[in-house]
């Protein structure tokens, strides 16, 4: 509880920062379907008999097997939410003055793919002191690592997210190019755990979206009040 209080308090910050900046419905699609995902993901991780890794508070007593699920399930996840929420608002504030990728689907689920890498290593190096979770002896570490695990899973997220607010009469053969996208994505990294060997792999991987920061055709709509010009339906 005492990791989980002051990290729950901060994510209620950044809640209300989206309800009051961005409006009931992005707050209560973003949040809703991060946590689900994220949870998803760390239930996941706590299925192989020897995790990577493993929290270090036991929330709510839900422990089965010797591992805390209900740290998995509910402490875990609000870092992830943390990092995406803050690395969308940095991709905000970067894109901001230039009208041509202010509200461009690409650049933003760029920066803040990379952002999110970012912020996940300064966490694993402020967890190495408070220790939310510890990672086990057999778990390769390091910052290009922490960098890789946080950008590579941060990846899914923000294409299913952004997908959401496409604009303009392509939007429906776009989503489902994102959504094959994804599903692709899924198949080349889901079902494995992050094998350190394969670094170079997830490098190349994550590369890859660098070029399509340079495409503005595709169009977000509107996602802060001051930046509502005309909606248009989803």
């Amino acid at each position: 509880m005492r990791l989980f209080l002051p990290s729950f308090i901060c994510v209620l910050i950044l809640i209300l920062h989206s309800y009051i900046f961005r409006g009931k419905r992005i707050t209560f699609v973003f949040f809703v379907s991060c946590y689900v995902m994220k949870a998803l993901k760390c239930i996941s991780d706590a299925l192989p008999a020897q995790p990577d890794y493993m929290p270090t508070t036991d929330f709510l007593g839900l422990n089965v097997g010797g591992k805390p699920l209900g740290s998995y399930l509910f402490v875990i996840p609000i870092g992830w939410i943390f990092a995406h929420y803050i690395s969308w608002c940095i991709a905000e504030a970067i894109l901001k003055n230039n009208p041509n990728k202010r509200d461009a689907f690409f650049p933003t689920v760029v920066l803040s793919i990379f952002g999110t890498g970012l912020v996940g290593l300064c966490m694993e190096k402020v967890n190495e002191g408070i220790l939310w979770w510890q990672w086990a002896p057999h778990a390769k570490t390091g910052a290009t690592i922490y960098f890789l695990i946080w950008a590579l899973w941060s990846i899914m997220f923000y294409y299913f997210f952004f997908i959401l607010h496409i604009k303009g009469p392509k939007k429906r053969t776009l989503r489902i190019g994102a959504a094959v996208y994804i599903v692709l994505f899924m198949a080349f990294l889901a079902p494995f755990p992050f094998y350190p060997q394969l670094r170079w792999a997830y490098i190349a991987f994550i590369l890859a979206q660098i070029p399509l920061f340079f495409i503005n055709s595709v169009k977000l709509q509107p996602m802060r009040k001051e930046y509502i010009e005309a909606k248009e339906p989803v």
